[in-house]
């Protein structure tokens, strides 16, 4: 049982203001894959996809920071349809002492536009920065310096990275720079769970896209950012509260993400001094190998000869992917692709859901 789509419901959505406060109402319809689903799965999708309680009012493009969200109601499905339901969030401003009497004014606000008396309500702040990383050379942009008397290439043509002869350069590896952008994002919470902290080094297995409001479009797709770097600090702010001054301790997060739009997957070439030897297998001879001709002990593999010297070669031959070297020496490598780091969800880490959300 799930949740299977979210929308926004624009006709459910309200506002009312009084001299001492704003509230709002935030409407989501919710489709269900089963009519079992009740709130209690809504409530939990919430909780990891956001908004929920103690959130700031965003709803599409409209937003108010000092509106916290007081109440989640799911009371009924749609009419028509037990799969459907509408899902209300009450967002309401919040009080501070006033000068006078039992009046509550609407909660104080900074020149950054955030709530001042509690810091674990202030908006998320993220920002970015660029840089490369070198990575191996699949292929280049030809530009110059092969003098066959036929030319093989014309400038800006995208090759392999070889020699004159057609052999790919690999000592020492031609590299690249690789463009690397790093995302961060600053969040304040109450307080933090070191756990979180086996999250570091791992793949956002997720598409996402940074919350609206926050001043960012675009997407960011499964496997392209990779979690840098938490950094956690306990910090205090004094607050007014009731005529009391008060110390407030908080948590300030700050998750450091590398973007790379390629993803962190690993490649390399299918390359060796060896070739597969197996049932079946061509045995060099016009023939093929049978498990009978195999002896106890041996690794099925041969090295690879020389085809002039007839001797096992002295550097690494390109191969064709089923453990044959590669036959056609115009062709392209064959390339092994993997994955080193593990993978995490957005809901893994609880707080980035108030700055990012998963695109279904």
């Amino acid at each position: 049982m799930a949740v299977t789509s979210v929308t926004l419901h624009w006709s459910g959505a309200t506002g009312d203001a009084t001299a001492d406060s704003l509230e709002y109402t935030a409407v989501y319809r919710v489709q269900t894959d089963n009519t079992a689903t009740g709130p209690a799965a809504i409530f939990a999708y919430f909780r990891t996809n956001g908004p929920w309680l103690k959130s700031a009012y965003s709803y599409g493009g409209d937003s108010d920071s000092n509106a916290i969200c007081t109440k989640v109601s799911a009371p009924r499905h749609v009419a028509g349809s037990a799969n459907v339901w509408e899902v209300t969030f009450t967002f309401a401003s919040q009080p501070t002492a006033g000068s006078g009497g039992s009046t509550q004014a609407a909660q104080a606000v900074d020149a950054n536009g955030d709530p001042s008396q509690d810091p674990a309500d202030w908006r998320p702040y993220i920002w970015f920065a660029g840089g490369t990383q070198t990575e191996p050379a699949e292929k280049a942009y030809y530009i110059s310096g092969f003098t066959h008397p036929v030319q093989k290439f014309q400038s800006g043509d995208l090759i392999r990275v070889q020699n004159s002869a057609g052999d790919r350069i690999d000592s020492p590896p031609v590299t690249q720079d690789k463009p690397v952008a790093r995302m961060y994002a600053r969040i304040n919470i109450g307080d933090f769970d070191v756990d979180l902290l086996r999250n570091v080094g791992r793949i956002l297995s997720q598409k996402i896209k940074i919350k609206a409001g926050l001043g960012y479009n675009g997407v960011f797709q499964s496997g392209t950012l990779k979690l840098s770097d938490l950094n956690v600090m306990t910090k205090r702010i004094a607050v007014e509260r009731n005529g009391q001054r008060e110390l407030v301790d908080y948590r300030e997060v700050t998750a450091e993400f590398s973007f790379n739009p390629d993803g962190w997957n690993t490649k390399l070439f299918d390359i060796g001094f060896n070739r597969q030897l197996a049932a079946g297998d061509p045995d060099g001879k016009g023939g093929t190998v049978s498990f009978t001709d195999i002896l106890d002990g041996l690794a099925i593999r041969a090295p690879i000869l020389d085809p002039v010297l007839g001797q096992p070669v002295k550097s690494p031959q390109l191969l064709d992917g089923a453990g044959q070297p590669l036959q056609d020496p115009d062709g392209d490598p064959v390339v092994i692709e993997y994955r080193v780091p593990d993978t995490f969800t957005l809901g893994a880490i609880f707080f980035l859901s108030q700055a990012f959300e998963v695109v279904q």
